[in-house]
């Protein structure tokens, strides 16, 4: 009946005005009995849909929403998506961090990021073994400069930035050297400042940085398409969260993975939490292989809900040093990557192994153990449900071909019972 309406022109509308990727779209007549499907397409796209699940509309509301999108320039509920990957894509190549970023959105995104920021950082310290030591590496000497000091050791008490100026040459020349890429206004830097590190941060917008405690961290202005602005082999770590996206070309990607690899020392390690397309996060990685780090990616749910982040995490190897064979990609992730259990299982085996999370012991409370028992979940349910249709005679049922291979391949592992720790290690 609507459709009918707005053909013959007996709907009342009204227009629509939207503030997307940066520019104003207005979106003229709109019915106002489609208004909220419309809006309801618009965020499902730009993933800004509180609770974060899309709105199933039924078939004749999209169809009444295709009539209204095709009248308008549009080929439909696609065609509009496919016009907001344009815009998007438009958006990011002209966009600029310090214009966009000024002091109110600065103040704005520190309030809003609060927490998140820091788990994030600290995951990302985690899955490279420095969640809770931090070490000397050496540039020239070839050695794996990774001897764990621990902070009590070293009489780094939790009061110790209150105590210790880390603008002082002495107290620089006395910690190693962290540098945080796209550092915001330091919350990424927190974690590392806690255990003990020098903090180098960098980050395009100069509001970011005066919004960033003065005294936390070293920061300067610098743009991650042009590299990292530091001595050769003065870093023992480089962390980024939510910059590395930013690389879209591949002669980008490889002039900030030639300075990544020149700027650490030998056994440092890089971490970034981005949010990389599939095709983007291949040549990521790459790029860093073809800068001579050994390097994967890393799915995780860091958060310990269903939302998932990809990290790259990469190694500076020293001479002649036996380079891991590729992390597994793990079938709780679709296969589409490694996860922390998988890459700790990779670093291990190379000569001397690389730093990596420690492999979850019983009775330990940290997310390792977390992810571990979330594999073991996966991997029963998936035992479960083959063994249920073998009974039912479902050839079909419900699980992919991949799926029905690896609940084979674990029940040839564990016979007629359940899977258990063992199994799972094994």
């Amino acid at each position: 009946k609507l459709q009918f309406l707005y053909f013959i022109g007996m709907v009342r509308t009204s227009d629509v005005v939207l503030d997307l990727y940066g520019s104003t779209r207005n979106f003229k007549d709109v019915p106002n009995d489609i208004k909220t499907d419309l809006l309801s397409v618009v965020r499902e796209k730009t993933k800004k849909r509180k609770g974060g699940k899309s709105k199933g509309l039924g078939k004749d509301r999209i169809t009444v929403l295709d009539t209204y999108l095709e009248g308008v320039g549009y080929d439909g509920v696609a065609g509009l998506h496919a016009r907001m990957d344009e815009w998007k894509a438009e958006h990011r190549k002209n966009f600029d961090a310090n214009e966009h970023y000024n002091d109110r959105r600065a103040v704005a995104y520190t309030d809003w990021n609060k927490g998140s920021q820091e788990m994030l950082s600290r995951r990302c310290l985690e899955l490279v073994g420095l969640a809770s030591t931090v070490g000397p590496g050496s540039c020239m000497d070839g050695k794996s400069g990774r001897e764990r000091i621990s902070l009590s050791k070293r009489g780094l008490d939790k009061n110790f930035l209150d105590k210790a100026s880390l603008n002082s040459t002495a107290a620089a020349d006395a910690l190693p050297l962290l540098i945080d890429v796209g550092c915001g206004t330091g919350l990424s830097s927190l974690p590392a400042l806690a255990l003990g590190y020098t903090v180098l941060g960098f980050d395009l917008a100069s509001s970011m940085l005066t919004t960033a405690t003065p005294h936390l961290i070293h920061k300067a202005r610098s743009d991650i398409k042009q590299g990292i602005p530091a001595r050769s082999c003065s870093a023992h770590a480089v962390v980024s969260i939510g910059a590395l996206h930013f690389l879209e070309h591949p002669s980008d990607m490889a002039t900030f993975m030639r300075d990544l690899s020149r700027v650490l020392v030998v056994s440092g390690s890089f971490v970034a939490q981005c949010f990389p397309s599939a095709s983007q996060a291949t040549q990521l990685v790459q790029a860093a292989r073809d800068a001579g780090l050994w390097a994967t990616l890393v799915t995780d749910q860091p958060h310990r809900t269903n939302a998932k982040r990809i990290f790259v995490v990469a190694h500076k190897l020293p001479d002649g040093a036996e380079h891991p064979s590729n992390p597994h990609a793990c079938a709780l992730y679709d296969s589409s990557s490694p996860c922390p259990l998988s890459l700790t299982a990779a670093c291990l085996q190379g000569s001397p192994p690389l730093p990596c999370p420690p492999f979850p012991v019983p009775g330990d409370e940290s997310h390792q153990l977390w992810s571990y028992q979330e594999h073991l979940r996966y991997a029963n349910k998936l035992v479960r449900t083959h063994r249920y249709h073998e009974q039912q005679e479902d050839s079909a049922g419900t699980l992919s071909g991949r799926e029905v291979q690896l609940a084979k391949d674990l029940i040839t592992l564990i016979g007629d019972g359940t899977i258990q720790e063992a199994d799972l290690r094994e």
